[in-house]
């Protein structure tokens, strides 16, 4: 892994300035590129060209002798391929952008896969904050007394810098609401990366407010979950400081030693001259033997082994929140997979959620086998949960849970898509509707952020008053407006305006990618902080 940059999170790589060392010398791109690449993922990373070819090598880690420590290696390296897959078509996709409009989408798209990777890490992250802050409860609790003014009790004002001891307060705050959903990992993210870029001296100043072995361990946390969206922006930044290149390659490997020349691609990156051409004796064509090319499972192969490390990130991610929610009596998190995937989004009432959550937490607690894990990731990739839950379950679930299993017999692409807005309407956090949401529900006429939360206020309203298959029936004829006004009671000219969808389209109100592809921009832009 590249050595630790000094003073590496105060470097922003969202604006173009080139930070300077002392009075002149530039930091190389290059080597952030590389360090926070490699920090993020806990191995090293190495680059190649070839032609007009950027090639990124991600180490795998090596395989101990020990089986116990084996097993575990053995998965992160799968983690590794299946990141590497999934890198390579975001930067591919990002490299060929040729407009600004393309590459949000794919600086969107890159943003995802980093935190589909990074999500348990950030996870445990998050965690061990909250803990810390129990740890320090005390010191914590002078801090809140005295940003109240509850210590300048006899006149006197204080000096202590509010501005930070408002941060620490707010970051109390996110971390003992955090809940494990993707939405409050990504704000909790967002909130460290944007605290340490808009305060000078951060850790300095935690230091002075909160006393060093306090002010050092939050420092430190803080930089810890800010660290993949500084990823972010370096890769970005590194990519398109990257021109000349026509394509991106991402192998989980070391690179090969003949032939191929190492390439400092930090010359390119900040404007330097061009490097020597690339030695003619490799072709680009001829990939080598030695680096495993990663490759996804195909879901319709009935007898493909699918593990949890090689298996996709969604349907490891869902049955992962599933298990942690249901065996320790949580609530599931409405913003997670696990809340549409094992069809939490058909439930009615709480009581119906938590009835749900009781059969899920029967059924592994009547497998008694992790392999059963594996089986579940599977039958979520092939569509075959209920299969997978009437073989294994004394209950039966066509008669217990007829609209669930309903909703997961039905193949992915014919689900009608209110389910979909039923889960939106539950995820309070969220206002980024999904594309399909925005072609059948109206959420392609929200240009702010109220719009979004009225029109979500409406379907709630609604939904709590008749069976969500009426309000599917209403997308797939256009009469969404006239069930609102039947069941509301009433109208006003913002309903008029947002309850229109895309009928007479015959792919309206179905859970499919078909129409989508102006509606794949994210509903707003990223506020810049």
């Amino acid at each position: 892994m590249a050595p630790r940059i000094f003073d590496d999170e105060l470097i922003d790589d969202s604006v173009n300035a080139t930070p300077i060392l002392g009075l002149k010398e530039p930091l190389s791109l290059k080597k952030r590129f590389l360090y926070r690449l490699g920090h993020l993922l806990g191995t090293n990373i190495e680059v190649l060209e070839t032609d007009n070819v950027l090639v990124i090598y991600i180490s795998p880690f090596s395989v101990p002798q020990n089986q116990h420590q084996a097993g575990a290696i053995t998965d992160r390296n799968s983690s590794l391929r299946q990141f590497s897959a999934d890198l390579q078509k975001t930067l591919s996709k990002l490299v060929r952008s040729e407009d600004d409009s393309q590459k949000a989408t794919a600086a969107f798209d890159l943003w995802d896969t980093i935190m589909l990777h990074a999500y348990q890490h950030i996870d445990t992250s998050i965690k061990n904050a909250k803990e810390m802050f129990t740890t320090f409860n005390t010191k914590f609790g002078i801090l809140v007394a005295q940003m109240l003014g509850l210590e300048d009790i006899d006149g006197c004002v204080s000096s202590r810098d509010t501005e930070v001891g408002n941060l620490v307060i707010r970051l109390h705050q996110l971390v003992h609401a955090y809940d494990s959903s993707m939405a409050q990992n990504n704000k909790l993210i967002e909130f460290s990366w944007a605290a340490i870029r808009a305060n000078d001296n951060l850790a300095r100043r935690l230091r002075q407010l909160l006393q060093f072995s306090f002010g050092t361990k939050l420092f430190t946390c803080i930089r810890q979950l800010g660290h993949p969206m500084r990823t972010l922006f370096t890769i970005v930044r590194a990519v398109k400081s990257t021109g000349s290149y026509q394509d991106v390659k991402v192998y989980s490997g070391i690179p090969p030693k003949p032939c191929v020349k190492t390439v400092n691609i930090s010359h390119k990156m900040i404007g330097r001259e061009q490097q020597e051409q690339q030695d003619p004796c490799h072709d680009v064509t001829t990939l080598p033997t030695s680096i495993n090319t990663p490759t996804k499972p195909s879901p319709s192969d009935e007898d493909r082994v699918v593990d949890i490390a090689s298996a996709s990130p969604i349907y490891a991610q869902a049955v992962g929140v599933l298990v942690e929610s249901v065996l320790r009596h949580k609530v599931v998190p409405a913003g997670s997979h696990a809340y549409y995937h094992f069809g939490f989004v058909t439930c009615q009432s709480k009581f119906d959620e938590d009835a749900l959550c009781g059969y899920y937490r029967h059924f592994l607690g009547a497998t008694q086998s992790p392999i059963v894990l594996v089986k579940m990731i599977k039958a979520l990739q092939l569509g075959t949960l209920s299969g997978l839950l009437h073989n294994k379950s004394l209950q039966s679930l066509k008669n217990s849970y007829p609209s669930l299993h309903k909703f997961l017999t039905t193949k992915l692409e014919e689900r009608p898509s209110v389910y979909r807005l039923v889960q939106f309407v539950h995820d309070k956090g969220n206002d980024n509707a999904p594309p399909v949401l925005k072609r059948d529900y109206g959420f392609r006429w929200c240009k702010q952020q109220h719009h979004v939360n009225f029109l979500k206020s409406v379907y709630k309203s609604i939904l709590a008053q008749t069976d969500p298959m009426r309000l599917h029936d209403a997308c797939r004829f256009g009469r969404l407006r006239e069930l609102a006004i039947e069941i509301l009671g009433s109208s006003n000219p913002e309903i008029d305006r947002l309850l229109v969808n895309d009928y007479p389209y015959s792919a309206s109100g179905l859970d499919n990618n078909h129409g989508l592809e102006r509606y794949l921009e994210p509903q707003f832009k990223p506020s810049k902080k």
